[in-house]
């Protein structure tokens, strides 16, 4: 399951999810479009991409400095993630 949260020190929560197979594998974008405005949508076949159901986040100085992407695996059960590679494209 790719589950995709929010939280800060006081706490989280779960946003979104969708279910996925051991074999299956997904395809996370970012677009970054005129005014830093960066919208988020997730492929499980590499072809179609489907909008994640969050606001569009609107980068500045303030709130985003450098380009940093990080990706991690947590659970109670255990498990792993296992990445294969990142491409970055302008």
């Amino acid at each position: 399951m790719f589950i995709l949260g929010k939280g800060d020190e006081t706490g989280e929560e779960k946003v979104w999810s969708v279910p996925m197979d051991e074999t299956d594998s997904i395809d996370l974008r970012v677009e970054v479009q005129s005014g830093a405005v960066c919208s988020y949508s997730y492929s499980l076949n590499g072809i179609e991409f489907t909008a994640l159901p969050v606001e569009p986040f609107v980068s500045s100085e303030v709130r985003w400095v450098g380009a940093k992407m990080g990706v991690f695996a947590c659970g109670s059960g255990g498990g792993y993630l296992d990445i294969d590679w990142f491409r970055v494209t302008k």
